[in-house]
């Protein structure tokens, strides 16, 4: 019986996080625009790239199975600091748990 019920609840907590997830991330969707300040890999073997923009926002650059982005080092590569770019950010800045609005891709623009 008990061995049932750690079923359901693994049931339960995978189903939850199946729906959850799209719907955070389709549903913090957005289009930003900002100037390269600088940019920074951090970590080791599995980088998060992490651009800083002259008004003070920090986006994270990273691979993402839910827009199928394997690219963020190319991406990562292409952007330059004084140069302004337009992305479809997601996620929310939370500073305490060091999450930032993720890119998932950036367009050049004029500045």
């Amino acid at each position: 019986m008990t061995k049932s019920k750690g079923v359901i609840g693994f049931l339960i907590v995978l189903a939850l996080v199946l729906v959850v997830s799209p719907v955070y991330h389709f549903g913090t969707k957005t289009t930003v625009e900002y100037q390269v300040k600088e940019k920074q890999a951090v970590g080791g073997k599995n980088s998060k790239y992490l651009v800083y923009t002259e008004d003070g926002r920090v986006f994270r650059n990273s691979d993402s199975i839910w827009e199928l982005k394997w690219n963020s080092s190319n991406v990562y590569a292409e952007l330059e600091a004084g140069n302004c770019y337009r992305s479809e950010a997601w996620g929310l800045r939370i500073p305490f748990l060091s999450s930032y609005q993720k890119i998932d891709q950036a367009a050049e623009i004029g500045c």
